[in-house]
């Protein structure tokens, strides 16, 4: 969740339009509830084996497939959001945010679209994950490493070859500690 909403609040940390930022905290805690109900739902525990789930609650099946339905609906309006919140933010930004927009563009385009059309791909060929082909799940979980692994990178190297620091903040605490 939090990489379906960086594009959302990069690069200063605040939600872009305005008007989305009650709706996305609205929205990681519907995924929470139809995780947590979803746990519930399940009669077995697979990962362990085919044991019996002691967390198991009878009416929370229909719960699960009603949260999961409302989920996947707000997840197709993010996923457009997710590029057209930068491109918006593009418009409006000062010098320093249009390139901090541009390397995030970069990491985008290279590595999290790819990732989402192979796992679109993946997820309409195999709905059972376990089905799916021991080699296109070991590239699914290499798609994810990149994923974690370039943002700070790319986040470092914007940093330091746009000089988008202030070296005279930083030297001013660390002489006077009294700040």
């Amino acid at each position: 969740m939090a990489l379906i909403f960086l594009p959302f609040y990069f690069p200063d940390g605040h939600a872009y339009p305005k008007w989305l930022s009650p709706i996305l905290p609205a929205i990681m805690v519907l995924a929470l509830f139809w995780g947590g109900s979803d746990i519930l739902a399940s009669t077995t525990v697979d990962y362990l084996g085919q044991i019996a789930n002691p967390l198991f609650v009878t009416g929370a099946q229909a719960f699960s497939q009603y949260l999961g339905a409302a989920f996947v609906v707000l997840v197709l309006f993010l996923i457009v959001g997710i590029f057209a919140s930068p491109l918006l933010r593009y418009q409006r930004a000062n010098f320093v945010q249009r390139k901090q927009i541009k390397w995030f563009a970069w990491w985008s385009m290279i590595v999290f679209t790819p990732y989402l059309v192979f796992y679109v791909a993946m997820v309409l060929a195999y709905p059972q994950r376990s089905a799916a082909p021991v080699l296109l799940q070991f590239l699914l979980s290499i798609f994810v490493g990149l994923i974690g692994f370039f943002p700070p990178i790319i986040i470092a190297f914007a940093i330091l070859r746009q000089r988008l620091y202030d070296i005279d903040v930083i030297i001013r605490k660390t002489a006077d500690p009294g700040l």
